[in-house]
């Protein structure tokens, strides 16, 4: 499967100079909440964590939780504000190694928050299965495109690069994948949907 054109480390350095990036909502903790694993004295692994607020929210909950990003800026700004709470580390999940501290079956929860539809997902969720402990979950929080053949047609608009929509067909395949032993999903019928995939199949 093609990807799609990716942002460069240096676009997403801009994006977080400028001061860009979601607020972590309400609506955001409750959702997760209700759907994931507690995260208390949990090894948390949080993929394309931007600035921090994202781990820095799971630490406030107790998780022993490491950020990845491949953006320098991002993770300025991450460590910057994370006092004695998370760790980060620069990585490329689409182009660059397994960092070493991703040992297999050592991780409780990956959480990919607004990152999922920029990564290659068929290689990165085998690798999430290997990280995961036997009972371990991914969380994902992801913008949703209604792709479906029968859907109404709507006017060709211009999607924000820096918050890629990830298309329905794919959340569903997601949702069917048999390789995991629970599926929760939360969607409210809005843009944003939340996906918990809990206990990879050995």
């Amino acid at each position: 499967m093609t990807l799609p054109a990716q942002l460069s480390a240096a676009d997403w350095d801009e994006y977080h100079r400028a001061g860009r990036g979601c607020m972590v909502t309400d609506l955001e903790r409750e959702r997760f909440l209700s759907l994931a694993p507690a995260p208390l004295d949990r090894r948390v692994v949080d993929i394309g964590c931007g600035g921090g607020r994202w781990t820095r929210q799971l630490a406030q909950w107790g998780a022993h939780v490491t950020g990845y990003d491949y953006s320098p800026e991002a993770l300025a700004q991450a460590c910057a504000h994370a006092a004695a709470g998370p760790s980060y580390e620069q990585w490329d999940v689409n182009g660059g190694p397994i960092p070493t501290s991703l040992t297999p079956g050592t991780v409780d929860l990956v959480t990919c928050r607004l990152s999922l539809a920029y990564l290659d997902i068929a290689r990165f969720l085998g690798d999430v299965t290997r990280w995961l402990a036997p009972d371990g979950a991914l969380s994902i929080l992801t913008p949703v495109k209604d792709d479906r053949l029968d859907a109404p047609r709507q006017p060709p608009t211009d999607e924000d690069p820096y918050l890629r929509a990830l298309p329905q067909s794919q959340l569903n395949c997601l949702r069917a994948d048999s390789q995991w032993k629970r599926h929760q999903l939360n969607a409210t019928g809005g843009r944003f949907a939340a996906l918990v995939l809990q206990g990879p199949a050995a």
